[in-house]
């Protein structure tokens, strides 16, 4: 994985200027926020993709880093699952490349809750 989610943590309250903020921006405690950079609380896909927004990752980045995080909760693939983890890899990449070349207006952006 290139980031792991303590690392993405870090980054958003370096942009936001701190994890109190961070939190305040996902409308959470900074508790729980704390909690999930120490791998004590589980982060859903979808709250880790708005701290991902929060670091200021580009959408293909963004992207790219929640395949990474699916990809390894879904273990090592054997069989036909090695054709199918495949093609959803290959698939994440060429979004991810048309979400950069597109520039961030195109994209959907998840508002942090």
């Amino acid at each position: 994985m290139t980031m792991e989610l303590r690392e993405v943590i870090e980054a958003a309250a370096t942009r936001l200027g701190s994890q109190r903020a961070v939190a305040a921006a996902l409308d959470i405690n900074e508790t729980h926020l704390s909690n999930y950079k120490q791998g004590k609380t589980p982060c859903s896909l979808t709250r880790q993709a708005q701290i991902c927004e929060l670091a200021g990752m580009t959408e293909g980045e963004q992207m790219r880093y929640v395949w990474e995080v699916v990809r390894a909760r879904m273990g090592k693939p054997t069989g036909a699952a090695l054709g199918v983890v495949a093609w959803i890899a290959s698939t994440i990449g060429v979004f991810a490349q048309l979400a950069e070349s597109l520039g961030s207006a195109t994209m959907y952006k998840p508002t942090p809750r």
